[in-house]
């Protein structure tokens, strides 16, 4: 079996991984490429301060608190267009999928 590490490393998309305190605990090499952040300086980062534009920044904070008390939130498992941020501060549409993993 192929370690899921290895097919992250692999994948051209964006793969970006947060723990439940919204520290980066995954960062590939395509996210690296698109968000400007090396997985050095986004490793343990928060999620929040390194692509989330300012203007959404409370409503993903309170999204992922929602989620940590009830493990239910709007846009788990389905597909969703919003606005993401490069490193240079500018602001830029994607498309992104968010699916809860447990560490085991």
């Amino acid at each position: 079996m192929v370690p899921l590490e290895t097919l992250f490393n692999r994948a051209l998309d964006a793969v970006v991984g947060m723990d439940e305190s919204g520290r980066v605990t995954a960062w590939n090499g395509s996210a690296e490429e698109i968000f400007g952040w090396s997985r050095e300086e986004a490793l343990g980062a928060s999620m929040g301060d390194l692509i989330v534009p300012p203007q959404y920044r409370e409503a993903h904070a309170r999204g992922l608190a929602h989620y940590n008390r009830t493990g239910e939130g709007p846009v788990l498992e389905q597909r969703i267009q919003i606005t993401a941020m490069h490193r240079d501060g500018h602001e830029f549409p994607v498309e992104l999928s968010i699916f809860p993993m447990r560490e085991e």
